[in-house]
């Protein structure tokens, strides 16, 4: 599923089993400024309480905005873009429910070229209302267009999913 446009009324199911089945492997990307304050997502649902989180990808490709609620999401891909700044918050969580962040795996998978640029110690919010931690963070060897490369390490912080960049160096092809 990819909410790149439009206007979306109604809660966004990666995949939804009726009866026991399952709803594993399934992706929603977000992608641009958007919100989605009054929107649940759902990576899978279940109706009889199958598995609706094995597997299950958010992909926020440049993306910034609100959305009320995360759930049975095991992966998270980022893409982060080219307007965050220090203190900039990537995915706000609205709604009375935190992302449950456990058995998670997440990923810092690049960076939109051009705009601003981080530095070490800037700190990001990748998620922000959140409980648990993930299972795994990735954050290195993360490209920013041609020529920058960032390592960032994470945090669970205030309730927050927060990146912190680590270092940012000269890819050596472009040298």
């Amino acid at each position: 599923v990819l909410l790149a446009g439009g206007k979306v009324k109604k809660d966004v199911y990666g995949g939804y089993a009726a009866g026991k089945g399952k709803s594993v492997k399934n992706t929603i990307t977000l992608s641009g400024k958007r919100n989605f304050a009054s929107i649940d997502l759902y990576g899978g649902f279940s109706a009889g309480n199958g598995d609706a989180f094995t597997g299950n990808r958010l992909v926020a490709d440049a993306f910034t905005g609100k959305v009320k609620g995360l759930y049975n999401f095991q992966h998270y891909n980022f893409a982060l873009p080219n307007t965050l700044e220090s203190g900039g918050v990537v995915i706000a969580v609205q709604g009375k429910t935190a992302a449950n962040l456990d058995k998670t795996n997440v990923m810092i998978e690049g960076m939109q070229g051009g705009g601003k640029s981080l530095k070490p110690g800037d700190v990001i919010t990748l998620i922000g209302k959140v409980r648990g931690k993930p299972a795994s963070f990735r954050g290195s060897k993360v490209k920013k267009g041609i020529s920058e490369i960032y390592t960032f390490s994470s945090k669970v912080s205030g309730g927050n999913l927060q990146a912190v960049v680590e270092s940012v160096d000269q890819d050596p092809k472009t040298k």
